[in-house]
């Protein structure tokens, strides 16, 4: 017996385009209604090449080698430097913070930084600084943090100064 209507290739092949379609707009459609979390790590280490000279030390400020950024001054004088902290999460608190630095002069000043924490409208602000042992070399300036008031919403700063030739390598930060 023989089938009357049989279908041929051309509408085998339109059934099966809509099918595909509807199957991948379907895919789409549940994708992007579902929540997607994609957050970095909590633990992030950043170089010092994120830090920004403040004032004169833009001009002394050498970048020239990728491992870290260095006060390049002539003088004996003291440079700032700001370095952001990124956060994921605006309700988190910073659990650590470490700044690699090397001290490269005998005399002078020894690398200091300080963590800031600034609430939304700038009003608000609290800090802890760390000075290096003196002596020369690599130093990891580690902040305990203990009563340090961090605002909800806020943002963190690293401010470091660094004397005559001294570096800053990296810096890391961990929030929960």
């Amino acid at each position: 017996m023989k089938c009357k209507h049989k279908p041929n290739n051309r509408t085998r092949a339109g059934i099966g385009f809509i099918t595909i379609s509807m199957l991948t707009l379907a895919g789409v459609v549940i994708g992007e209604s579902t929540s997607q979390t994609a957050m970095a790590s909590d633990n992030k280490i950043l170089p010092g090449h994120a830090c920004m000279p403040v004032g004169l030390a833009s001009l002394v400020t050498d970048y020239s080698n990728p491992e870290f950024i260095r006060n390049a001054t002539l003088l004996a004088q003291a440079h700032r430097y700001m370095c952001p902290v990124v956060r994921d999460d605006t309700n988190g608190e910073l659990d650590f913070v470490r700044v690699r630095t090397e001290n490269n002069e005998s005399t002078g000043a020894v690398p200091t930084c300080t963590v800031w924490s600034v609430s939304v409208d700038g009003n608000a602000i609290d800090f802890e600084t760390v000075v290096a042992d003196p002596g020369l070399g690599f130093r990891n300036l580690e902040f305990s943090l203990s009563g340090f008031i961090e605002f909800d919403h806020g943002h963190y700063v690293i401010e470091c100064s660094l004397g005559k030739n001294d570096r800053i390598y990296s810096y890391r930060t961990n929030e929960d």
